[in-house]
């Protein structure tokens, strides 16, 4: 069954060869859900304790397999940090003009503008 959890902790056990000559590696990877199967691997391990990962767990053996995530794109489009800034700046404007009567501090005016700010990206 597969599941998704942050690690806890993550504790080399013992080695041994494969047939083929490969040293395989056990851990038992403890995850803030509870389970805490063994998990074998010849690779360096690609997770570190903090980490979320989705794990396929077999119950009957309590042995786990991790499941790669996939990779991350990290492009970040200038149209799309515009947009962020005239949000922002939209909000703070809108939130500044509903308080300026009042006796707000900045605090006020940049919290309202928060809640703009959120409402447009969330609804």
């Amino acid at each position: 069954m597969n599941y998704t959890s942050q690690i806890k902790t993550i504790v080399k056990k013992e080695s041994f060869n494969t047939k083929d000559g490969a040293t395989m590696n056990k851990y038992i990877i403890t995850f803030s859900n509870g389970h805490n199967p063994s998990y074998y691997t010849t690779k360096d391990l690609q997770f570190s304790e903090g980490d979320t990962v989705s794990y396929d767990l077999d119950q009957a053996k309590n042995k786990c397999k991790i499941i790669p995530s996939k990779p991350q794109n990290n492009y970040s489009n200038p149209k799309d940090d515009i947009q962020k800034y005239i949000i922002r700046q939209s909000s703070l404007n809108r939130a500044t003009d509903l308080l300026k009567d009042n006796n707000w501090s900045e605090d006020d005016i940049f919290n309202l503008a928060r809640k703009f700010e959120n409402y447009v990206y969330n609804g």
